[in-house]
């Protein structure tokens, strides 16, 4: 694993009012009919001598794979869509579990969707936003900007209300800050160290809008972690290529708001998928993962010691079932 510290990066992305944080506060009870979960919030001690073998450290797994859709960002889509002020239709892009978050809003609100994807969105997520009842156009690119690109295009030619998977406020409020406001209240406090994904970057930015609203002195590390075929926020970063600069103004506000970006290795992610498979019960995405890769290999001493949360994101959309039994023998 490869870990830099993140430096603060100036950017013009908008931040949230007072108002749309205080929403994201209590965001289950106001959906009531979404059926929407508070964080599951578990103590790992059998991860504890792993992350720190001084054993100050007390692991904990905030498990949003335990979530209605199967991932956390059905949050945002609930928040961005349930606050609404226009019956017009919506439009929005996504690489898998986004789009299959608004669908299921648009379910239950109501509301009409049309979802671009890309064309690596696995099947069973595209059966599911159909299922859902939204309209699906599956663009000739593996890219995510390509898809947003003929989104924007679409909504505007349609006076359709384009819903951002990565700028819009709301979204990002939905989908981290009201995961950092479950966290705090089921710790009665803010963790040391928050470990998380990090793809467009909205989730890491939601949890430290969240516990900067509630820390007294200072608030958590926050560690993001990236695979390293795709690490675009280190690219950023450090300056080289393969940051698209769509993403650039998202990515440099999340770089903005994290105290260290890890880059995971296929096989240190794949460790991390058993382990969660094989010794703690869970059936998580590799990306969801993602959070046990700095835990497995030891944190860093500046990071050890007090409470560490684990953001585990999504269940897998399916198992590989021969893989979990090779691994048991």
């Amino acid at each position: 694993m490869r870990l830099v510290l993140a430096p603060h990066m100036e950017h013009d992305a908008p931040e949230p009012t007072p108002w749309q944080l205080e929403r994201a506060r209590n965001l289950p009870a106001a959906f009531p009919d979404a059926g929407l979960r508070e964080v599951s919030m578990l103590r790992a001690s059998t991860l504890d001598r792993v992350a720190d073998p001084m054993e100050s450290t007390r692991v904990w797994l905030a498990v949003e794979a335990m979530q209605v859709t199967g991932s956390f960002k059905v949050r945002g889509a609930l928040s961005a869509m349930g606050h609404r002020r226009t019956n017009t239709p919506v439009v929005t892009a996504s690489a898998g579990s986004h789009g299959v978050g608004m669908a299921y809003a648009g379910r239950v609100l109501g509301q009409n969707v049309t979802i671009f994807v890309t064309n690596k969105v696995p099947i069973l997520k595209l059966d599911r936003m159909r299922n859902y009842g939204a309209d699906l156009v599956v663009v000739d690119s593996e890219h995510y900007g390509d898809a947003e690109a003929q989104a924007r295009a679409f909504a505007t030619t349609r006076e359709a209300e384009f819903i951002s998977a990565r700028d819009n406020v709301d979204v990002i409020v939905g989908n981290g800050s009201s995961i950092g406001f479950e966290v705090t209240r089921a710790l009665g406090g803010v963790p040391d160290v928050v470990i998380v994904p990090v793809g467009g970057g909205g989730l890491a930015t939601g949890l430290s809008w969240a516990f900067r609203a509630e820390a007294n002195e200072s608030s958590p590390a926050i560690i993001g972690v990236q695979h390293d075929g795709h690490a675009t926020l280190l690219s950023l970063i450090e300056g080289s290529s393969g940051t698209r600069p769509s993403d650039c103004t998202a990515l440099a506000r999340v770089a903005s708001q994290l105290s260290a970006v890890a880059a995971a290795s296929r096989d240190e992610t794949h460790r991390a998928v058993m382990h969660a498979a094989l010794k703690l019960g869970l059936n998580l995405e590799p990306s969801a993962a993602l959070p046990l890769v700095p835990i497995l290999d030891g944190l860093p001493s500046a990071y050890r010691g007090g409470d560490v949360v684990l953001i585990l994101t999504a269940r897998a959309v399916e198992v590989n079932r021969s893989r979990l039994s090779a691994a048991w023998t």
